[in-house]
């Protein structure tokens, strides 16, 4: 009768704990308790996250603070006061000793610092913050009335604290639920992540070749000890609950564990020599085969072979026998007796280090060596820069890069190689970064898995051009571990979904701010237990960020937990406004609506939603526009046509009025204004191509006139509608344009504008393609499939001078911004820089692989 549970009866969620702990009388009367206040609780969060104990005894003893002093008098009361808050899951220690093997002093026994990982499960699903959003609920009907399967998420790396001046390492191990959905996990900010563990990084007093396995062994146990409770779970259920309150029996099985290729190798118990998710090994890798899985049942029957004809504690013979079968020496893999865990799906591709890094480590090297390190940097260096990206100077001397620079290195190499190298080279470059790109997709269909498999097979059908020309340097072979990865990631799609889901760019940060920022604010560093520290440290910014939030929610009447109602379902587009805003932002929105309160959560600033009323966007359009409301200038026409330098700006708003009136030209008459609003700046957000419920992030846009800076002015590319204004298509000009001027017209006084003068306007100087197949209709250029452009010249006064064709247009025919590349040829011109190169070029590129958005646009509906 134990497990009985009433019809509707209801467990406390995580924040209602707040409610039945010790001191649940004083907060009757005072939420805030043991502090005076909500603000108090807001400055002690501070101090607590951002101070050491000794910068807080500082701050406390100054005058000023003094005479607003807060009830807690040194950092030891503030944080014995800490330590009184209802906790989430217990910190633990354990010490892991491998007998007959010593370990150096300094180090000392390996000690595992971990929490238990099914407590850290339901510390998250209890969390009301998920409870609308979680997607726990069946897609099939496999288990009875009641019960979930919560896939866990895992990421770990080892990661050095110390700057250059020791070799001290943390481990961290981090958890988050897979039913909260991808989009609010990826956003530290929401909180979605725990530290379960602090893994211990062993080291022995043994031979080097030993160290290893001994160090893997450590890893392993450490992990059976952190997981023994899941693994009870996955097999038999735990009663938890939900955000709601509601009793679930809950099965929480490890679907992913994120990490580098070192991690996932030794998260599978096998070599440096194999693949971590298939039989592929070190002879076989780069050849573009996809081997067949290596599950955990193959794994484990290999270990068992070994393990019979040779005794795991004779090092030295059971290595020698692993290494034939490619085991890194583990006979106890911490996943053999966990129920649906199986290291060759849990081992997701990581887009960071299988992707990026992959590209910046080899084929970027490559192309240093067939175009030169230094022709290379100035192709990097010139290209037209937008608002909001890097800038890629110097690359060949950078020593470590960021993974959105590689990024963006990756996406410009394509155009920047072109001339330098052979077809072959090209095409092969091409095709990887196409597969690259496709990779980062947020949703996948059968043709674009199609194109990807496609693109793979492209690559290795060419890449030995890229070894002819020494792109390999002295090895001369294809053998990349993370090379035969890549013929793995459309299996990983189909199993696991969007491979940007499990990506660590984001949890890279977290990991060190879990680990690095801890060690060095919070820790004496000539401690051993520097560990232990840490974990005290992040239980105390835990404790106070779940209790700020219960203060504020009861000391304004609010319960700490959210209703289920009949439409509890959300659509997509809630969901994407909820994590846009920041899910704490969202909930106090929803329960002190009207209040303000929301100003103070501690969070990155909402992203703006220029969908919203009072931005520029036609009904049902997938772009939106905002203009500030104060002009940049205001300018007679004439002057504004010598200050932008674009004489023909008259001619240009009289054929816009023509085509928007369906005049001729010999109706033209004058204009009905003489003055113009200019903006120097415009902002842009599009609707995602994939899913049309996503805003992504506004993009700001330049269109400024020449001036000291910018000799030539500085104006971003766009695509722009094939639609005249008068709903005709445009006989002139190309999809693409560089916007010279926004403007607005100021109306004669006592006058009143036309209609299709009263919107903002945009001047643009058209490119058109360059190469045309039979028909007329644009093409791509062999080798670099891209389309390439020119500039569309016009005859000026019939005396044969040509000049850059330009038209008005509304601003709300563009489409969305592009980037555009000059073709730079064998030897680019020295003279270009980054301010000039769009303006003193006669041919381009629009490089359709900046962004996987344009790539899917140009790929799918320009085709």
């Amino acid at each position: 009768m134990a497990n009985f549970r009433v019809e509707g009866e209801r467990l406390p969620n995580t924040y209602e704990a707040f409610e039945h702990d010790k001191y649940s009388t004083e907060r009757s009367d005072n939420p805030s308790y043991p502090f005076v206040d909500l603000a108090e609780v807001q400055l002690a969060r501070w101090m607590n996250d951002r101070l050491p104990s000794t910068a807080i005894d500082e701050f406390l003893k100054l005058e000023w603070v003094r005479r607003h002093s807060p009830s807690f008098s040194s950092s030891h009361v503030l944080r014995s006061w800490i330590e009184q808050l209802p906790s989430g899951p217990v910190w633990k220690t354990a010490e892991i000793t491998l007998e007959g093997y010593d370990v150096p002093a300094r180090y000392g026994t390996p000690k595992l610092i971990y929490r238990d990982a099914l407590e850290c499960v339901a510390f998250l699903y209890g969390n009301p913050l998920w409870a609308r959003y979680c997607s726990d609920g069946p897609h099939m009907v496999h288990t009875q009335m009641g019960q979930r399967v919560i896939s866990g998420y895992n990421t770990a790396d080892k990661i050095s604290v110390t700057n250059n001046t020791g070799d001290l390492e943390m481990h961290p191990l981090l958890m988050t639920l897979t039913t909260i959905p991808a989009e609010m996990r990826s956003k530290l900010s929401n909180n979605a992540w725990v530290c379960v563990a602090y893994l211990p990084v062993a080291k022995f007093l043994v031979h080097p070749s030993y160290q290893g396995i001994l160090a893997n062994r450590v890893l392993h146990e450490a992990m059976d000890i952190v997981t023994e409770n899941l693994k009870h779970a996955a097999a038999f259920g735990k009663e938890m609950a939900d955000g709601f309150g509601n009793v679930r029996i809950v099965y929480p099985p490890v679907v992913a564990l994120s990490g580098d290729l070192i991690e996932h190798l030794s998260m599978a118990a096998v070599s440096a020599s194999t693949s971590p998710v298939s039989f592929a090994t070190s002879a076989q890798f780069g050849n573009g085969v996809t081997y067949p899985r290596r599950t955990k049942r193959d794994t484990l029957k290999a270990i068992k072979k070994v393990a019979e004809r040779v005794d795991p504690w004779e090092l030295h013979d059971f290595a020698r026998e692993c290494g034939k079968v490619h085991l890194n020496g583990v006979h106890l893999p911490w996943w053999r007796n966990f129920n649906l865990v199986d290291p060759s799906i849990f081992c997701c591709p990581d887009l960071l280090h299988s992707g990026y890094k992959l590209f910046f480590d080899h084929f970027h090297k490559a192309c240093q060596i067939a175009v030169g390190a230094e022709e290379l940097d100035r192709r990097f260096a010139i290209r037209h820069r937008r608002i909001g990206y890097g800038a890629l100077r110097r690359v060949s001397e950078v020593k470590q890069m960021t993974g959105r620079m590689q990024r963006e290195m990756m996406r410009a190499t394509v155009v920047a190689i072109q001339g330098a190298v052979s077809p072959s080279f090209q095409r092969a470059i091409r095709a990887i970064v196409d597969f690259l790109l496709m990779a980062q997709a947020p949703r996948h269909t059968p043709a674009s898995l199609a194109r990807m498999e496609t693109h793979l097979r492209t690559f290795h059908e060419h890449k030995d051009a890229i070894a002819l020309a020494g792109g390999r340097g002295t090895l001369g072979h294809w053998r990349i571990p993370k090379l035969e990865l890549l013929t793995n990631f459309v299996r990983a799609i189909l199993t696991c979904g969007t491979l940007s889901q499990w990506s660590t760019e984001a949890v890279e940060h977290l990991i060190r701010t879990e680990g690095k920022r801890p060690f060095q604010l919070f820790t004496n560093h000539h401690r051993s237990d520097f560990a232990e520290q840490c974990a005290r440290h992040l239980d105390r910014v835990e404790k106070l960020r779940q209790f700020e939030l219960f203060a504020l929610l009861k000391t304004h009447g609010v319960a700490a937990c959210i209703t289920p109602t009949e439409d509890e379902l959300l659509d997509d587009v809630e969901l994407h406004d909820a994590a846009s805003r920041g899910l704490v932002r969202t909930w106090i929105e929803s329960a002190l609506p009207g209040t303000g309160f929301e100003r103070f959560v501690r969070a990155p600033r909402t992203v703006r939603n220029l969908f919203a009323t009072g931005s520029l966007s036609e009904t049902g359009s997938r772009v939106a526009f905002h203009i500030n409301k104060k002009p940049t200038g205001t300018y007679s026409l004439f002057n504004a046509a010598v200050a932008y330098g674009i004489p023909d700006l008259y001619a240009a708003l009289c054929r816009y009025m023509q085509d928007a009136q369906g005049g001729t030209q010999d109706e033209a008459g004058p204009l009905p204004f003489d003055r113009i609003h200019v903006w120097e700046k415009y902002r842009i957000q599009l609707l995602s191509t994939f899913d049309d419920t996503v805003r992504l992030d506004p993009e700001t846009l330049r269109a400024i006139p020449p001036n000291s800076t910018y000799p030539f002015g500085m104006c971003d590319p766009v695509l722009v509608d094939s639609l005249r204004a008068d709903g005709e298509l445009r006989a002139e000009g190309s999809l693409v344009a560089q916007v010279r001027i926004v403007f607005e017209v100021i109306p004669r006084k006592g006058s009143t504008l036309p209609e299709c003068l009263q919107i903002p306007l945009i001047y643009i100087h058209d490119f058109v393609f360059a190469d045309l197949d039979e028909y007329g209709r644009p093409q791509r250029a062999p080798d670099i499939l891209m389309y390439r452009l020119q500039r569309r010249l016009c005859s000026v006064g019939g005396h044969g001078v040509l000049w850059r064709a330009g038209e008005v247009i509304p601003l709300v025919n563009i489409v969305r911004a592009v980037d555009i590349s000059p073709v730079f040829g064998t030897v680019m011109d020295p003279s270009l820089n980054e301010t000039d190169a769009l303006e003193r070029s006669e041919l381009f590129w629009l490089n359709d692989l900046w962004d996987t958005e344009l790539n899917e646009v140009l790929a799918v509906e320009y085709v």
